[in-house]
């Protein structure tokens, strides 16, 4: 099956309209055309066939295997542009608007993981 990547879902996985509906593809980038085999409503034995602008050779020989960051594959702006519209998106559906600061990237081999929260209390606007 050959598919075009519309967009990254807020996990990281491609997005392409299958002949049977939406179809989640890993270690994609949108605009990506890919060539795999179909395993329910995933795309698995990828191959990348017209690669994204926006793909980098991910600096860890380990990314592809290892599965621990995420979106290695990825330049640094457009990584930053994704996670902004996750952000964005996340506060839109609960009727905020914020304006939100540039992200920050780390080094390469740091941690690069957070966990944040936030609570609504009595007399916040």
């Amino acid at each position: 099956m050959i598919l075009t990547i519309d967009r990254l879902g807020h996990r990281g996985d491609g997005i392409a309209q299958g002949p049977d509906g939406q179809v989640l593809v890993p270690q994609v980038l949108p605009g990506e055309v890919v060539e795999g085999d179909p395993a329910g409503d995933r795309l698995v034995n990828i191959r990348i066939l017209t690669p994204s602008a926006q793909r980098i050779r991910p600096p860890c020989r380990h990314a592809r295997t290892c599965g621990g960051c995420l979106m290695q594959h990825a330049s640094d702006p457009f990584v930053a542009d994704w996670k902004q519209g996750i952000v964005k998106g996340a506060l839109a559906g609960q009727g905020l608007d914020a304006p939100l600061r540039p992200i920050v990237t780390s080094p390469p081999r740091s941690r690069r993981r957070a966990t944040l929260a936030a609570r609504r209390t009595r007399g916040a606007r």
